[in-house]
This record gives C-alpha cells, sequence and structure tokens, in this order.
C-alpha cells in the first residue's frame, strides 16, 4: 500500500495543525495527513480559519505508512510529492536560483524559532508552488519575525 496515490477527502484540522481526512476509495479509512506533508495553499487557509476543512477540494496524496489491522493511514499532500507524472513540478524551478534575493511573508514561527515564508506572486499574477523555511540556526541571531510581515529573503 505504500507509495500508492489516493484521492483524500478532508474532514477537520486537528489541534496540533494536522489535516484528518477520508479516503471514500477505500471506504471507511481515515487518512492522517502531517503539517509538513500538506501544499502550501492549505497551510496558509488554516492560519486564516479553523472551519475552512468543510469547503476544501478532495486531494491527491500518496500513502507514506499503514498499520496492520488499523483505520488509519499516513499520507503526503505535497505537490512535490504526488506530482510524478509532472517533470515541471518535481524540478527546481527555473526562475530560483542559489543566492537570489526576493521577498516573502511570514506564514509561520514553529516552535524551535524556525520561520516559514510565503513567496510573493511573480510579475505574471502567479503563485509559486513552493515555500521557503529558514532555520533558526541559519537565521545568524536574534531576530524576531512577526507573522504576516514581510521581509527580504536570500535562496541557499
Amino acid at each position: 500500500m505504500p507509495g500508492c496515490i489516493l484521492s483524500a477527502q478532508p474532514i477537520k484540522w486537528t489541534a496540533d495543525g494536522h489535516l484528518l481526512a477520508e479516503i471514500p476509495a477505500l471506504g471507511d479509512l481515515k487518512a492522517l495527513i502531517r503539517r509538513s506533508h500538506l501544499p502550501p495553499r492549505l497551510l496558509l487557509q488554516q492560519h486564516g480559519n479553523a472551519s475552512t476543512s468543510a469547503k476544501l477540494k478532495p486531494l491527491n496524496t500518496v500513502c507514506i505508512a499503514c498499520q496492520q489491522n488499523s483505520h488509519l493511514l499516513v499520507v503526503a499532500a505535497h505537490p512535490d510529492i504526488t506530482a510524478l507524472s509532472k517533470v515541471e513540478k518535481r524540478a527546481w524551478p527555473e526562475e530560483y536560483r542559489v543566492g537570489q534575493k526576493m521577498t516573502g511573508k511570514v506564514y509561520e514561527v514553529d516552535k524551535q524559532k524556525n520561520v516559514y515564508f510565503r513567496l510573493e506572486p511573480d510579475e505574471t499574477g502567479r503563485e509559486p508552488l513552493v515555500t521557503v523555511k529558514a532555520l533558526r540556526i541559519n537565521l545568524g541571531g536574534f531576530t524576531l519575525f512577526a507573522c504576516f510581515s514581510t521581509s527580504s529573503i536570500r535562496l541557499e
């Protein structure tokens, strides 16, 4: 079963920010999608309103782990993992280069003080498919970031 592509219908957000979903093709089977395995657009929606799971469309997911005699799967819905047939989503986009400076908006600071950025849309207005995670040890100092603040970042 691990590696199978499944369609999952979101049910609700858990207290720790994971998404609980149902797999219609497998009956009453539930799937847990960890925060790190969610698409960036869903992470941003979650911060806006906790009741958005009723409005979410079914997701394409890939099974990561399953346990015998259990009614729970662990699946990933990140576009980089589920885009098995689309080469342009698997490869590093050509418009981003190492050392490039750009602006990003902070959408989360986790318990370990790692900062997550959402990249600004390009000149055509297209939303980027990737988000940026800045590790605390790479931030170089005691810089504090507030959610929804805009900052200049350099890609490494």
